[in-house]
């Protein structure tokens, strides 16, 4: 660019002039457009300065290629020479060394620290992670072995994408201090620590000890130190007076620390304080930041066996919170392309108020502006953006704490008409993420169980129970026999679960799964057995809720066969092989004893009639002929009885049975509810009200 012209004839003394040299030339302004080429396609021109939804229009605009999303970002990756800077965790000073910014930087510039220097973005590569459609959690996370953590806060680049970290599983808490200023920095608190049940207690800290100091305290139990420690930071230039809290961070970063820590508890040092400090003059509160441990996910999914649904007002959903309060949804259309929770629950509802409204109470400082006096300090129990609403009367943020430490200026849109005494109500992050999948129709789980042998068998008796899993509880049937018909099995499942979520187990339940016999009449025709469909399509013959649709389909196994699963064993008593054999309980030795009138080898099966179970049928093993001994595959089960068993052979064929899904559930709509807020830690099963 020109030079600017000098005026210099106001300069007034001897040879007084302004001069001007360049001394660098700058480059030609960056003007026109230019095109893109992708796959043989060229874009119309796109202009030098367009932003990315022009770029990606032009692009979609293109016949040779689908469709494309474009974000754009700041570019900094002009490295400047001999200068570096570190930076703290939590901190928001950088120390530099090898020059001055100043001369580089002008304020509001954008700069960067750290990261790449040669990717388009800066990003660095710090490791690997799994990412599942629709899922806002990374799994299977592997940092390199120069990064052992991805701070909350930090963005990270995943297939393409740039996402922030909102948690991380690392809990952080705070601890907020301040003192008047006629008091003297001494000893004030310890802190109590609980780790998995265990509590220890901290030595005496000062008012205005170090980052280090506290967490040299913290690192010195065994219950930290032992799971890997804290990291502790402190706020920038505090003064630790009052309206200027120091301000800590505890971060719980070691490995067997990763998860939902107990919140530490300040109390006075038990060695004594400094003399003349009390609650009027000094300050201390504890607040979690953010939760550790897992991200709370949950789904509710909706199935119809048949019929047109959409559009119609068809359940609420309603959340606990930790402090037992409920929230409860407006009604949600069924195949509602979202359930909009975000925006919808009431923080109010999971607020808390630790505090009230002073006697100051609230006064108008500016246009939606309110100053609201607290009745006590509310360093660290309130945070500059927190939600607050004093009374249920003003809701709005903080946008500023007063240097009284009791004050707080919030911004109101509504107005503020709240009272000394009233509740000051403090939200927390209570965010939401959900995504939703919608298949169109549902598909009824199908599962197909065939009972076979290598014989026919002959019996009445109960030979086997059929296990029902159903929302992680697992119940069996009373004992079925061998060819028993499709209703009456249907009628056994049934007994087992609410399927119609009424509250009771009864007749309404019996008929939500469909039992169907495809084939089998126990012939050698049908390998002497029998073949069952369980089809999950919920209740023809009542209307309303059925838990047993889609996804929500109950899984069957058969695992209780014979009277190892308390049933009876199936087989024929047929050949007295000897009646003065011996049997001891929980060997599996048996003395066959001197009249033995029928020939046993290994593999034969038998019944003792000493055995607990008398339809009990056991396998030989082998025959040791040294002292006319069997031994059996298995520990017998019977009394201690010598010289007067019978043994008896047994015929008839042995059953197996073969379980398996033939037809998955597939729900209609599916939402994912993840819990990512702060506020959020195990959160109860959402309840789903159904009409």
């Amino acid at each position: 660019m020109s030079p600017p012209t000098i005026d210099d004839s106001h300069l007034f003394g001897n040879d007084a002039s302004v001069t001007m040299s360049s001394t660098l030339d700058g480059s030609e302004p960056l003007l026109g457009t230019y095109h893109l080429i992708i796959n043989e396609g060229k874009t119309a021109p796109i202009p030098y300065n367009a932003g990315a939804s022009t770029i990606e229009q032009s692009i979609n605009d293109l016949q040779s290629i689908g469709d494309v999303s474009v974000s754009s970002g700041m570019q900094a990756n002009y490295l400047i020479p001999g200068i570096s800077a570190s930076v703290m965790t939590d901190s928001n000073v950088a120390s530099i060394v090898g020059g001055d910014l100043r001369e580089i930087f002008a304020p509001g510039d954008l700069l960067r620290i750290g990261g790449s220097v040669t990717e388009i973005d800066g990003a660095e590569l710090v490791g690997s992670a799994s990412l599942s459609s629709l899922s806002p959690i990374l799994t299977n996370v592997q940092l390199n072995a120069h990064r052992n953590v991805i701070h909350i806060g930090e963005e990270v680049r995943a297939g393409g994408d740039t996402y922030t970290v909102m948690k991380n599983g690392i809990e952080v808490q705070q601890i907020a201090l301040h003192r008047s200023r006629d008091i003297n920095d001494g000893d004030f608190y310890q802190l109590r620590v609980t780790i998995n049940g265990v509590t220890e207690v901290t030595s005496c800290l000062t008012f205005d000890a170090t980052a280090l100091d506290v967490e040299t305290a913290l690192n010195e139990l065994s219950i930290l130190s032992n799971n890997g420690g804290v990291l502790v930071t402190r706020s920038n230039d505090t003064s630790g007076y009052v309206g200027d809290a120091h301000l800590y961070r505890v971060h719980f970063i070691g490995g067997g620390l990763i998860g939902d820590v107990d919140e530490m508890v300040a109390e006075e040092c038990s060695s004594g304080i400094v003399a003349g400090v009390d609650s009027s003059n000094s300050h201390i509160h504890i607040r979690t930041l953010v939760q550790g441990g897992k991200t709370e996910h949950q789904r509710v999914t909706l199935s119809s066996d048949f019929g047109s649904t959409s559009d119609t007002p068809a359940f609420q959903l309603s959340i606990l919170g930790s402090n037992s309060n409920s929230w409860t949804s407006p009604c949600i259309v069924w195949g509602a392309s979202s359930l909009n929770l975000a925006p919808s629950v009431d923080v109010d509802i999971f607020a808390s108020a630790i505090l009230s409204v002073g006697p100051g109470g609230v006064t108008n400082v500016g246009v939606h502006k309110y100053r609201v006096e607290a009745s006590s300090f509310v360093e660290g129990i309130i945070l500059l953006g927190d939600y607050i609403n004093p009374g249920q009367r003003c809701p709005g943020h903080v946008i500023s704490i007063e240097e009284d430490g009791k004050s707080i200026v919030v911004e109101s849109t509504v107005g503020c008409t709240s009272a000394s005494g009233d509740d000051l109500l403090v939200g927390s992050d209570i965010s939401i993420i959900e995504s939703s999948t919608n298949h169109d129709m549902s598909t009824s789980e199908v599962t197909m169980m065939e009972i076979y042998s290598n014989e026919e068998v002959t019996s009445s008796a109960g030979l086997y129970k059929l296990t029902v899993d159903h929302g992680g509880v697992t119940k069996s049937t009373e004992c079925i026999p061998i060819g028993a018909s499709a209703e009456d099995i249907r009628e056994q499942i049934g007994l087992l679960f609410d399927f119609n979520q009424d509250g009771v187990i009864d007749a309404l339940d019996g008929d939500h799964i469909t039992v169907v016999q495809l084939f089998g009449d126990g012939s050698s025709a049908s390998g002497f057995g029998y073949s069952y469909k369980f089809i999950s399509s919920g209740s023809n013959s009542t209307f309303g809720s059925s838990a047993v649709l889609g996804s929500n389909a109950p899984k069957f196994f058969v695992t209780d066969i014979g009277a190892d699963g308390g049933c009876e064993d199936y087989g024929i008593n047929n050949e007295l092989i000897t009646s003065t054999a011996s049997t001891a309980d929980e060997s599996n030795v048996v003395s066959l004893g001197v009249d033995v009138m029928a020939n046993i080898v290994a593999g034969s099966r038998i019944r003792l009639s000493s055995s607990f179970a008398p339809s009990k049928i056991y396998t030989v093993d082998h025959v040791r002929a040294d002292d006319m001994s069997i031994v059996l595959t298995e520990t017998f089960y019977g009394s201690t009885t010598a010289g007067s068993v019978s043994i008896h052979s047994v015929r008839g064929g042995v059953p197996q049975f073969s379980v398996e899904v033939i037809q998955e559930g597939i729900d209609e709509h599916v939402y994912d509810l993840f819990f990512t807020g702060s506020y959020w830690s195990d959160v109860p099963q959402i309840h789903v009200n159904t009409f």
